[in-house]
């Protein structure tokens, strides 16, 4: 992924071939394309061609100054949307986990439950025979009292 773009810039002071690298706006869309021209409208060229060294150098720097605020404002932006896309992304990862463990839960659940119905069966018929041997027994304690 380009984190930085090339944008030529056109005025008649600099050279006809300069490229002037910037970041993008956000992490995902450039602030510019490689096509995108800065054109500096002629009453600005009228206003910078008046202005002497030391006006100039104070327009360049409260210029400076804006873009490097603008700069920080969007990185500092895109630093929250790079964190908040990989909240939202390891979100989605634990969801994916939980549905899985889910359904392995359901289906261990529904093993302990067929599990359950046989025990169940298994002990109600123990008990049956137990109170079937004890009938027997206490019928063969009777015969052999009589």
């Amino acid at each position: 992924m380009t984190l930085w773009r090339s944008v030529k810039i056109t005025h008649e002071a600099f050279s006809p071939h300069l490229v002037v690298v910037v970041p993008p706006a956000f992490g995902h869309d450039p602030l510019f394309s490689e096509e995108t021209e800065v054109v500096v409208s002629n009453a600005e060229k009228g206003i910078l061609e008046s202005l002497g060294h030391v006006a100039m150098r104070n327009v360049i720097k409260e210029s400076s100054v804006a873009v490097f605020n603008l700069l920080e404002a969007v990185s500092f932006l895109n630093g929250r949307e790079c964190k908040y896309l990989q909240e939202r992304d390891d979100a989605r990862q634990q969801l994916t986990l939980l549905e899985k463990k889910l359904s392995e839960s359901e289906v261990s659940c529904e093993a302990y439950r067929e599990q359950h119905k046989t025990l169940s069966s298994d002990l109600q018929k123990a008990e049956d025979k137990i109170k079937m041997l004890d009938e027997e027994w206490d019928a063969a304690l009777q015969e052999v009292k009589e």
